[in-house]
């Protein structure tokens, strides 16, 4: 499940909100948060991978996300 969406950030860009459910990166099966994440830092800044995602009530929906670069702190 998504926590907070960076405001004009990619996720929030391509439409996704706090509490969407990704259970899928380029087809690639992702049972947890720690493979949604394993699965997007595999990819170069400015890739767009296709996420299936399900809003809360709602239907898997496919979702082209641009990657950005990880913010450093």
């Amino acid at each position: 499940m998504l926590g907070q969406i960076a405001p004009g950030g990619p996720a929030a860009t391509a439409g996704l909100a706090q509490g969407d459910v990704v259970s899928r990166v380029d087809g690639r099966v992702i049972p947890d948060a720690d493979s949604l994440v394993a699965a997007i830092r595999a990819q170069q800044p400015g890739a767009t991978v296709t996420l299936t995602a399900t809003s809360p009530g709602g239907e898997p929906r496919q979702v082209p996300v641009t990657l950005g670069s990880e913010r450093s702190g």
